[in-house]
């Protein structure tokens, strides 16, 4: 089933494809996922915080951004360089027999692989919009999204996606940094001594942009150029970049906010729009909640409304925001 990624889709490209099974093969896939994750708790990156056991995006944001605001209170820390990639439809690019090859060299046993390969090869697919239904299609490359397995699926597909900087990452969403030091990175002298220059010290980012492209191509994978970004955050005033980070020929973008696992990070590590964009939405969602009472909602019904509607709106990424 088809969901929109943005609030008013124009192409198939605005979608995301969300896979529908059976309520027997949901319950006999939550049992193989679970069997198959504890033969690979301990050889599983420790920087992967998806389908790990009591570790969730909570944790990775405070991993980051621990080390992020650790990093800049040393005095020789000139900035934290931060490279946010985007894989292009990874789970409907991983390829099943690369994937077995994975499995069977972290010592998978020979009944995971064949349960996995059954699970996986010559799937029906049919896409239903608008209660119209497209032919049934038989797919032999990717992963159901949005399941337990497809996840599994990528945690074991990537396990060799290993960087040369420090890396957080959650299912597909895969964050480095690189701590710029007055070391390795140029201070502008013909400026205000608050303005650093940091396009001397993006070298250990663009190893690791070039190392995760070289591995997307081996694998049969594609970083989005579009959507893989740098931001430096520093405690200076201004910082001045060059954008020297590239995949092949194409530069990829320096901002100065992006979104690290939903929370809106800014090169001040200031959290100023996270909280501005967190009020809003929490102010609509208490507009629907003060309408339901005077509908004569009971209370027992709005604080239902208010746990799971504003509470999770406005409380998401409040421990790391307020390290």
């Amino acid at each position: 089933m088809p969901l929109p990624k943005i609030p008013q889709p124009s192409t198939f490209q605005d979608y995301r494809p969300i896979s529908l099974l059976h309520h027997l093969s949901k319950v006999a896939e939550s049992v193989f996922t679970k069997r198959l994750h504890r033969s690979l708790y301990t050889k599983l990156q420790t920087n992967q915080f998806a389908y790990t056991y009591g570790l969730g995006t909570t944790d990775a944001l405070v991993e980051a951004v621990v080390d992020w605001t650790l990093a800049l209170d040393r005095r020789e820390t000139m900035c934290v360089s931060i490279l946010l990639k985007d894989f292009s439809k990874s789970f409907d690019r991983m390829q099943h027999d690369r994937l077995v090859r994975k499995m069977i060299d972290l010592g998978c046993n020979s009944t995971d692989i064949a349960i996995a390969r059954s699970f996986l090869t010559h799937r029906a697919r049919q896409a239903i919009v608008n209660g119209q239904r497209s032919e049934v299609e038989n797919s032999d490359v990717g992963a159901p999204q949005d399941t337990l397995s497809g996840l599994i699926f990528w945690l074991i597909f990537a396990e060799d996606l290993q960087l040369p900087i420090p890396t957080v990452k959650h299912a597909d969403d895969t964050t480095s940094y690189d701590v710029e030091t007055s070391g390795n990175i140029t201070a502008m002298h013909h400026t205000s001594a608050t303005a650093i220059d940091v396009s001397l010290g993006e070298d250990r980012i663009q190893s690791a942009l070039t190392y995760s492209h070289q591995w997307s191509k081996n694998n049969g994978m594609s970083l989005n150029v579009k959507k893989t970004a740098t931001l430096h955050v520093s405690v200076r005033k201004s910082i001045e970049t060059r954008n020297r980070v590239s995949i092949g020929n194409e530069s990829v973008q320096t901002t100065r906010t992006a979104k690290f696992l939903g929370l809106t990070i800014d090169s001040h590590l200031t959290f100023k729009d996270h909280v501005e964009e967190r009020v809003q939405k929490g102010r609509r969602a208490a507009y629907t909640l003060i309408n339901l009472k005077r509908a004569g909602v009971p209370p027992t019904a709005l604080v239902q409304v208010y746990c799971t509607r504003i509470r999770t709106i406005v409380s998401y990424a409040a421990l790391p925001g307020s390290l």
